[in-house]
């Protein structure tokens, strides 16, 4: 079975939304959905943990991992993959 891989350098976890389809589905549910990708990678999402909220790392269907910087917002790279019991 193929899989799809999508990566994407964002420019900041909340800058997709400002784009087309995502500016009308301001979900990280439906991003993934219109990506149709097994596995998103996201470069450089510009945040600390700190800031993360429920939206960005609780996706349903999705397993979240993210490698963040300890002192300043600068690359991060989160890898979704959907669950495999979906």
């Amino acid at each position: 079975m193929p899989v799809r891989i999508t990566t994407w350098n964002v420019n900041g976890i909340r800058n997709p939304f400002s784009y087309q389809p995502w500016r009308d589905h301001r979900t990280y549910t439906a991003m993934f959905d219109i990506l149709e990708a097994d596995i998103v990678i996201m470069q450089e999402l510009k945040i600390q943990r700190k800031d993360l909220q429920d939206d960005m790392v609780l996706v349903p269907g999705w397993d979240c991992y993210f490698s963040l910087p300890k002192h300043k917002k600068g690359v991060s790279l989160p890898r979704r993959t959907k669950n495999a019991h979906n």
